[in-house]
């Protein structure tokens, strides 16, 4: 009987046996092309939302696909001048009132360059607003880890900016330091007591500031911002009122006969805030006599002989 089994089985194989050959092979194939998905991590590719063109304030007006590529490319060539302390070539790229404005001579912009660019950068931008033809980034400028070789164990460093790209002339030109434009006002108000002019204001992303002169026409000494009361001069724009910042504007105390030149500085948002409406003089102080000491204030103001607020629309 055994004997029999074994003559089946062998005459078995003889008929089938390029069949029984053919499925081995594939349950060997089967067997390892199971093995190597098992094995197998699709690669995780990453997933980001940078869209450096994309408006994050003002989602009104975004940047023309023609404009993207020029933009990059003048951003490009900026940071490579900074890198290669090619103080000129950087400086030309900077629009007439900027340099006006932030920095009027190479020495200066020179050592913001060297402040900055203390080693080589590279950067990021991001598109916030674009108004009237003007693109508004910001910037960050951050150490190249690849030329410097860090380990990781070091925080990577930044410095931030705003930048406006803007044209002038036919060409694309840099607005940096926050700086937007200025503005022309050539505003007058004028009574018995003094002659102001406002004479142009300069936009920053964060800032107002003004220039003003003032004329005091009278025998007595003239205090419009002294420091020494709130509110003493204020911008108003929509339903914002904002008071000037101390750190960064004069006192504005003109005694009899003389012109004094001032700048007053406001914080504003220019994406958030509204246009400015008007610059208010809410304690015009016309004083007999002024020392400046608190001690004598109260006296000094009771024998004032005149106080009065004016708005001066812009």
């Amino acid at each position: 009987m055994f004997t029999n089994f074994r003559l089946k089985v062998r005459e078995f194989f003889r008929n089938y046996k390029y069949i029984i050959i053919l499925v081995i092979v594939a349950l060997f194939i089967i067997i390892a092309v199971n093995q190597f998905f098992k094995n197998y991590e699709e690669p995780v590719i990453p997933q980001t939302s940078y869209k450096p063109n994309t408006p994050i304030i003002n989602e009104k007006e975004e940047v023309p696909e023609e404009e993207q590529v020029p933009i990059q490319e003048i951003f490009d060539e900026y940071v490579g001048y900074c890198n290669q302390k090619d103080y000129q070539s950087a400086y030309n790229m900077l629009s007439t009132a900027c340099k006006e404005a932030v920095y009027p001579n190479i020495e200066s912009f020179s050592k913001y360059i060297d402040a900055v660019f203390d080693q080589k950068k590279i950067y990021n931008i991001q598109n916030m607003s674009n108004i009237d033809g003007a693109y508004i980034y910001r910037i960050r400028y951050l150490d190249d880890i690849l030329a410097t070789g860090l380990t990781g164990e070091d925080s990577v460093w930044y410095d931030e900016d705003i930048i406006t790209v803007v044209t002038e002339d036919g060409q694309k030109k840099l607005n940096i330091r926050e700086f937007i434009k200025t503005e022309e006002l050539n505003k007058v108000y004028e009574n018995d007591y003094l002659r102001m002019e406002i004479k142009d204001k300069v936009i920053q992303y964060e800032a107002e500031t003004y220039h003003i002169t003032v004329t005091n026409r009278s025998e007595y000494t003239i205090v419009i911002a002294d420091f020494s009361q709130e509110n003493e001069v204020t911008l108003q724009a929509g339903s914002q009122t904002l008071s000037y910042e101390k750190e960064y504007s004069n006192m504005m105390v003109i005694r009899p006969g003389e012109t004094g030149y001032y700048t007053l500085m406001f914080g504003k948002d220019y994406d958030l805030s509204s246009e400015t409406d008007s610059l208010n003089l809410n304690m015009v102080r016309i004083l007999k006599s002024y020392t400046g000491t608190e001690e004598t204030r109260e006296e000094e103001l009771k024998n004032a002989e005149a106080i009065y607020s004016v708005k001066i629309d812009l």
